[in-house]
């Protein structure tokens, strides 16, 4: 089923994404925070706020990022495979530190937009 969705989003991966999450809200209680005078041992269905948001980042966080090889992010040609990327030490945090979007482009140069993700199908 989960391929038969990739297959259908076209292999745009917000496509995926946002028939996942659509399902999520509403056919589950993914979306659903408690009310706040409901005391906490009567609460049987939806997440206290953020652990929803805890849930999904933990389960992203379970694959490691890879590194492209040099050259396929700018569509030059090479075929190995990615190598994981190491998790950084947290050490001090620095004052201001210098954001970049991952995945730039020559078609986005410049703009704060990301390139469409894609689903291999």
């Amino acid at each position: 089923p989960l391929m038969a969705l990739a297959q259908k989003s076209g292999g745009d991966l917000r496509k995926l994404l946002s028939a996942f999450f659509s399902f999520l809200d509403r056919k589950t209680d993914f979306y659903f925070v408690p009310h706040p005078d409901d005391p906490p041992e009567s609460i049987k269905m939806g997440f206290r706020e953020g652990d929803a948001e805890k849930l999904l980042l933990a389960s992203y966080r379970q694959y490691p990022l890879r590194r492209m090889p040099k050259g396929v992010s700018s569509g030059k040609s090479g075929s190995a495979a990615a190598a994981p990327i190491a998790k950084k030490k947290s050490g001090p945090k620095k004052a201001k530190e210098k954001s970049t979007v991952v995945g730039k482009n020559e078609d986005n140069k410049g703009s704060n937009a990301t390139p469409a993700a894609t689903v291999a199908v």
